[in-house]
Order: structure tokens, then sequence, then C-alpha cells
């Protein structure tokens, strides 16, 4: 081969490596894993409270103010937020007490420093570890198995246009973690069990008590649902949990989105489903159980919510019926059900017909 055709081809090659290259590393951009602040521990948090109420009386006279903002942040669950979110909710509780504008300005306008370090700290890689979460009770709600899981928020339009707002997305926060504490706090114990594959990382926690009986098949279905989530090329959202409870009325659920909006990829399963999904109407298609078909849909959810961005959780969206009808009578209900149950369908095999694909893709459904 001579020269000037060698140097010809070595051209060629890097430039269709440097087409190709984008489409790889892509896969690795933060859609599907957010990175999240690593929370203080208990020690820190007291720690930090100390040093707030340590100032109030350089603004504050009236020790009894003082009292009275004092036994509104020892009644707070600050576990799991990070310093600045703390530093937000305990100047929200100070508000709450103190009403002169004048006083409020001159309590934050001492926060400065603190307030400074607490975003620095915050800026910090996070640590993704599976540290436990002990989230306060909650009533617990009457379900139906046949009702969709994922019921998005209502939400007013401003201008004619739907806009996903500070307050609405502690509102949604609000009801998204309101729905996983009533699964939580049924359970006294869980055990955790720290699980690999494909380089990724996850953790499945069984209730011990009350003993789920059927929680070595949801392990199994979880399992075989991140193997064939990866293998078709997904990232896994940092933090993936599943928590196995056997409690009645516990649904199978996805929570997306914490306290104060934080990220989160937690998933609930329990005993029931709709006799209208795809778990149900498609189990045991090229070797897939109901467990792990469900797991599958509601890993979806957590995926499109990373993938759509502020736009998922928009209410009153609805797919095509005649299209929708193709996937299952399940995914009918609203936009997010029929966007979990196609992604269900391609991540066990199905194949689905261009007009499916094409409502997948209206809504962003998730892709590798």
């Amino acid at each position: 081969m001579n020269r000037p055709v060698a140097i010809f081809l070595i051209l060629a090659a890097s430039a269709a490596a440097m087409l190709i290259l984008p489409l790889h590393t892509g896969r690795s951009a933060p859609v599907f894993a957010i990175p999240r602040p690593t929370p203080p521990d208990k020690q820190a948090i007291d720690a930090l409270v100390e040093q707030l109420m340590g100032t109030l009386g350089d603004s504050i006279d009236d020790d009894d103010l003082i009292a009275s903002i004092g036994r509104k942040w020892d009644a707070r669950i600050l576990a799991g937020r990070t310093k600045k979110q703390i530093i937000d909710l305990l100047y929200a509780d100070l508000k709450s007490v103190v009403t002169e504008k004048e006083t409020q300005d001159a309590v934050w306008k001492s926060w400065a420093d603190i307030i400074s370090d607490a975003v620095s700290e915050d800026s910090t890689p996070a640590n993704t570890s599976n540290a436990g979460v002990q989230p306060p009770a909650a009533p617990v709600r009457s379900v139906s198995f046949d009702d969709p899981t994922e019921r998005g928020i209502a939400v007013p339009r401003v201008g004619g246009q739907w806009i996903l707002t500070d307050d609405l997305k502690r509102t949604n926060a609000a009801s998204e973690m309101a729905f996983f504490r009533s699964a939580y706090t049924a359970v006294k114990v869980w055990r955790p069990e720290k699980r690999q594959y494909g380089g990724f990382s996850y953790t499945v926690l069984v209730a011990t008590d009350p003993l789920d009986q059927n929680a070595q098949g949801k392990i199994t279905g979880a399992d075989k649902a991140v193997k064939a989530v990866i293998d078709h090329g997904f990232i896994l959202p940092n933090d993936l949990r599943f928590y196995c409870s056997n409690v009645v009325g516990t649904l199978t659920q996805a929570f997306k989105r914490g306290d104060n909006w934080a990220p989160i990829a937690w998933i609930v399963l329990g005993d029931g489903g709709s006799t209208k999904a795809l778990s149900a109407t498609s189990a045991g298609l090229n070797g897939f159980d109901t467990r792990t078909i469900r797991a599958i849909h509601e890993i979806g959810h957590i995926l499109h919510e990373r993938y759509e961005g502020d736009g998922f959780w928009e209410k009153g969206r609805t797919p095509n019926p005649a299209v929708s009808a193709k996937v299952s009578a399940y995914g009918c209900c609203n936009e997010k059900e029929f966007v979990a149950e196609v992604f269900t369908g391609l991540m066990i095999g199905v194949r689905w017909p261009p007009d499916v694909i094409a409502e997948y893709h209206r809504f962003h459904g998730p892709m590798p």
C-alpha cells in the first residue's frame, strides 16, 4: 500500500470513530444517574443546628421566641437532607415564629458564612452508598391494584402554558413521599442486601417484620429486571432500591423524587398488580415472569422521569386510544403508564408496530 492511500485510510477511520464515539459516550451522561450531594450524618446535623441556634440571640431579643424556634427545630426530621436543605427548612420554621421581616433578614444575614460553607459542601461529589432512610410515619391509604400508580400532579397553566414551579415541585415531592412512607412505615424492620450486575450496584431491602414470605421471588424478579435493562444499554440510576413487602394494600410503585425535589430511585414491590398490565397479559413471554415484568415497568417510570425532565410531571396527557390499545389496557390510563408498558415490552422482546414506537417517542420514552 502506498503512503498517500494509507494516510487517507487512517484519516477516514479517525473520522468514523468521531461519529461513533458520541453515541457511545452519551450513554454515560447524567440523564439516568443524577449526582446527589452527600447528606451529613447525625453528628454533623446536630452541630449545624447548634451553630444556627447560637446565632439567634444576636438578632432576636425574646428568649420565648428562641425557645419556640428550638421546639420546632427539635421536631424536624433532618436525616437524608443536605446542609443547605436543612438550613432552608429551619429558616422556614423560624419565619413561622418570627413574623417581622427585618428580624428575619437579620437572622439570614447572620447565617451568611454558614450558608456559604453549606453550599460549598453540597457541591462535593456525592457518596452513592445505599444508606437506609427512616422517614416519619404517614397514614396508610386504601388502594386498588387496577388504579394507575403514576398519577402525576394537578397543575395550573400560566399564560396558557404548563410550567413546573418550585411550589409544584414541593407539592409533588410531598405526595411521592407520603405514598412511600405509607409503605415504608408499615414494616418495622427492613434487611438490606447489596447487589451488583454489569458494573452497576443496587440494593434490595426485604421486610422481615412482618416477614415478606414472597421476598425471594421478588428478589429474583428485581435481579432479572436489572439485567434486562442493563443488557439493553441503559444506565441504572444512582441508589436504585427495591423494597419487598407483602403488607396488605402495598402497591408496586416507583418513587422518583423525594423531599426538596431530590432525585430518588426507589421501587416498592408489593404482592398485587393490575390484571390489565403486561405483567399479567404477557407473563411467560421469553421466560419473563410476572414479578420481573412488574419490576421492569417500575424501572421504566424512573428512567422516563430522568429522560423527560419537568415535562414528565404534567398531568392530563393521554396517548392515542387506538395506539395504546395495541399495548395493554393498563397503558391506556395515561401517558406515563403507556410509556412504562411500551418500555417493558421492549425489554422483554415485544416487537411493537411503528405507530406505538412513534407515540412512545412523542411522550419522550427513555432511550439508551
